[in-house]
């Protein structure tokens, strides 16, 4: 168990090491940046999954990011979470204070949101 535990960690932290992410949008209001990075979209059929980040200039809760390993429905234009981790730095760096690793449940895009533009990219290519 702790050495899955440690491959995971392991894992996370080398990924943001290579990650490449791509600004995708600003929300002034709650000042959460999202990030996509492109180099990570794997397509099976027309489902596609992809890493994206939000970043927070100022929160409340102990995180000041999440890195989220998403999955896309191209056709049905839906989306689900596979993995979620919170981390205590801004960019997905420092402590991981938080992982969900089960996929949640599918959801429709809402227009005009950060989702919408992350859909698009991944399910573009």
């Amino acid at each position: 168990m702790h050495r899955i535990i440690l491959m995971v960690l392991l894992a996370i932290v080398s990924s943001n090491v290579l990650a490449e992410w791509k600004e995708v949008g600003v929300d002034a209001t709650s000042q959460v940046t999202t990030y996509a990075d492109p180099s990570t979209i794997h397509k099976a059929g027309n489902r596609v999954q992809m890493w994206h980040l939000f970043d927070f200039k100022t929160t409340a809760e102990a995180y000041r990011s999440l890195k989220v390993q998403s999955e896309y429905d191209c056709i049905q234009k839906q989306s689900r979470s596979l993995y979620t981790s919170s981390h205590k730095g801004n960019m997905g760096k420092g402590e991981v204070i938080g992982v969900e690793p089960d996929p949640g449940d599918w959801r429709p895009i809402p227009l005009g949101s950060p989702k919408e533009y992350l859909f698009y990219i991944a399910c573009k290519r």
